[in-house]
């Protein structure tokens, strides 16, 4: 769901220490052919991220902005992010589609998000065993489309466009239907996990855009995080057969050259690079990349600051250009 000018506040909300959420594969049905999960509470003891966070405060209007924002989101949404948001799930059985469940796990206000609801266009209540079910038009700058909530227990959400998906979601959380199975989908993932995602099934999918790449891979997995001290990024993808598998390892390899190269006039860009480590098995592509914390935040930095002079740049020649 989206939550307009707040967005900005709620990622300054991930720098306030936390335990753990990760993905529970118990809440995703079992049809599922993709997930993501977003573990807030992981980030906030991530220095990338608290680093991030404090950059992002002390040198920017806008972060100023946004705290102010923060401070009064308890009554705008419910909630303050930087203490109450857990974590984020995303599913779906489809893919290529603009469907799918959102699973919220936070400390809510409930009561004060019924009320706010209510009061959206197009608002009805139903009920669905003992649910009450609230459905609504989002509307925003581009269109409107349905959506329907409700409340699984008061510190979980759920959210998506069909009523029925709800009703699903709810009925597998409850037990009364199959949580996730798949093996690649509900794979353990490392300690610090902040991000997830995993899709399967990619070469039989239906999409509007046919790609000729999509349909020679049957699974991707991304998984990046950070623990004691140490940030990771692990890309694990399948393909049909293994002479695809051992072209997308050359790409992979190429990309990591590339990252030798820039090392060469960057120095402190040397530990990622090295970091970084591609192998191929069979169908298998996997690339398993280990840094120090600091040495990410301290490329994050450089690479914002260098974009941050090109705007800069490009205002200022517009500028003249607009004189002459």
């Amino acid at each position: 769901m989206r939550i307009g000018g707040l967005a900005a506040a709620i990622l300054l909300g991930l720098a306030t220490l936390g335990q753990a959420a990760p993905l529970n594969p118990e809440v995703v049905a079992g049809d599922a052919k993709w997930v993501a999960h977003l573990d807030v509470d992981a980030m906030r003891s991530s220095i990338v991220v608290q680093k991030a966070y404090q950059h992002f405060v002390e040198k920017s209007p806008i972060g100023k902005a946004a705290v102010t924002m923060l401070d009064v989101s308890p009554a705008l949404i419910g909630m303050d992010p930087r203490k109450d948001l857990h974590a984020v799930t995303i599913y779906g059985s489809q893919i290529g589609k603009h469907k799918g469940v959102l699973i919220v796990f936070a400390e809510a206000d409930r009561k004060l998000l019924t009320e706010m609801v209510k009061k959206a266009h197009g608002y009805e209540s139903s009920t669905y065993g003992s649910y009450e079910l609230h459905s609504w038009i989002h509307e925003d700058d581009e269109d409107e489309r349905p959506v329907t909530g409700a409340f699984y227990k008061d510190k979980v959400m759920v959210f998506s466009g069909s009523e029925a998906e709800v009703k699903v979601a709810l009925d597998v959380m409850d037990g009364k239907k199959p949580g996730l199975t798949c093996k690649v989908l509900a794979a353990e993932a490392p300690a610090g996990t902040t991000v997830l995602a995993r899709v399967v099934g990619i070469a039989e999918a239906e999409t509007p855009c046919e790609s000729k790449l999509a349909k020679e891979i049957e699974s991707v997995g991304v998984v990046t995080g950070e623990n004691e001290g140490q940030s990771f990024l692990h890309v694990k993808v399948v393909a049909k057969s293994a002479e695809v598998a051992k072209q997308m390892g050359r790409v992979a390899e190429g990309v990591r050259a590339l990252g030798v190269l820039h090392a060469i006039d960057h120095p402190k860009d040397k530990q990622l690079v090295e970091g970084m480590k591609v192998n191929v098995a069979d169908k298998t592509v996997t690339v398993d990349g280990s840094a120090p914390a600091e040495a990410v935040w301290e490329h994050m930095r450089w690479e914002h600051m260098r974009i941050q002079i090109a705007i800069k740049q490009h205002e200022k020649k517009k500028c003249e250009r607009s004189k002459k």
